[in-house]
């Protein structure tokens, strides 16, 4: 039968030196403690006391198992300044909080709704880059996701991208669980505790006239226009998504001694469109003006002069993507088929320079002309900048064999 006799502090000596001894009960019988000082020993009877009031009987009935696990549990917590109460409390608190959360997939779902109000350019690259965050998390919820979890996603992605690419891809994420933690779906926002990428600070690159001709000879007819106005007229890709054919204006000047009129072409930037908010009026030189095929007859049925100067569809991001890979760029992280095909496809490759296109035509302009007011004018940025990064990138006669660049009948 049980013993429940008062646990007591008696004196002892234990191999000539005195101890004092704390008896008690348990189930599994007489138990006994011993303490150098009497007031640990007291201190000690009053806690088995105290859990005799507390719990009853049940704190003498606890199954081995359990007491072992109790062991192995205050093992684990050594040297953390948690009991084994308190990391009961934790984790049942974390258990409510996962259960409180939501699908990846959902939510993110939910989240890409929130961005209807933006430009479908925005929605389709916010999309995309957070369809790959819903594949490497597929089946978790929002609130178990911690900050190394988001650092394993995005150093996935930085081995097989620019660092400009692994940043885009931080930031989604991050508003991501920003938009999640005001709503009760995320303790907090981990993607904000992952390293920042950086970019070492490296001169701007430009391509060459004959890359320049292969990069145009391989884009699909929905994209030429786009890629031939950033290529030659230096604007951003960012504005010319925004911009429709009407901003495109045909100029006619009687010259003397001339029975022809001279026409010319330029494209306005309005200051919706402008990176800088700043309305700026750019020369078409020549060579664009053959490309885009602006002093051939149009017809209504003619789509490319109707709308959007590019796209507004994720389609025309793909087919970017496989025009860089067919001129021999890459590799590109993409799960277009046809550009995942022809890359694979593909021999060696050369590294696409970061934002090549407004690089080369500011480096061209600028080396013909010389005319740094001009230049910076039409690209929308100061001549300390032009100085800095483009002076030199290029010679006269590169500047000339640049322009030079024409379509093959």
């Amino acid at each position: 039968m049980r013993r429940t006799k008062t646990p007591r502090v008696s004196t002892v000596k234990i191999g000539g030196r005195k101890y004092y001894r704390l008896t008690f009960w348990t189930g599994d019988g007489r138990q006994r403690e011993h303490f150098s000082h009497k007031a640990e020993a007291d201190s000690r009877q009053a806690e088995v006391e105290q859990e005799r009031k507390k719990f009853g009987e049940q704190v003498v009935d606890i199954p081995p198992r359990l007491r072992a696990d109790a062991v192995m549990a205050a093992e684990i917590l050594r040297g953390t300044g948690y009991t084994l109460v308190e990391a009961a409390r934790a984790m049942v608190k974390a258990v409510e909080k996962d259960s409180a959360g939501l699908g990846v997939r959902d939510a993110v779902d939910l989240f890409i709704r929130t961005r209807d109000t933006r430009s479908d350019n925005y929605r389709s690259l916010l999309g995309a880059r957070m369809e790959q965050f819903t594949k490497f998390f597929e089946g978790r919820k929002t609130t178990a996701i911690t900050a190394e979890d988001c650092q394993r996603f995005l150093d996935g992605i930085a081995g097989r991208a620019s660092v400009g690419t692994v940043s885009h891809y931080r930031t989604a994420i991050s508003m991501f669980f920003h938009w999640c933690h005001a709503r009760g779906y995320s303790a907090n926002n981990p993607a904000k505790l992952t390293a920042k990428p950086k970019k070492e600070q490296t001169p701007a690159e430009i391509l060459t006239p004959d890359q320049v001709r292969r990069i145009l000879e391989a884009c699909d007819a929905e994209i030429l226009p786009g890629v031939v106005l950033q290529v030659f007229c230096g604007i951003r890709a960012a504005e010319i998504a925004r911009l429709d054919w009407l901003a495109i204006r045909r100029h006619e000047r009687t010259v003397k001694d001339k029975v022809d009129k001279e026409i010319s072409y330029t494209i306005t930037v309005g200051a919706a469109a402008a990176k800088t908010s700043s309305r700026r009026v750019v020369d078409i030189p020549e060579a664009a003006v053959d490309w885009l095929g602006l002093n051939e007859p149009t017809s209504d049925k003619d789509k490319l002069r109707v709308g959007l100067i590019w796209p507004k569809k994720e389609r025309a991001r793909d087919l970017w993507t496989l025009a860089r890979v067919r001129a021999g760029f890459g590799p590109f992280f993409t799960d277009y088929k046809p550009a995942k095909e022809a890359q694979a496809a593909a021999g060696a490759m050369m590294p696409w320079p970061d934002n090549a296109l407004r690089h080369s035509a500011i480096s061209y302009h600028l080396a013909l002309t010389g005319d740094l007011a001009k230049v910076t004018y039409q690209a929308g940025n100061s001549p300390k900048v032009a100085m800095a990064h483009y002076n030199g990138l290029a010679t006269p006669q590169d500047a000339e064999e640049f322009y030079e660049i024409r379509r093959k009948d």
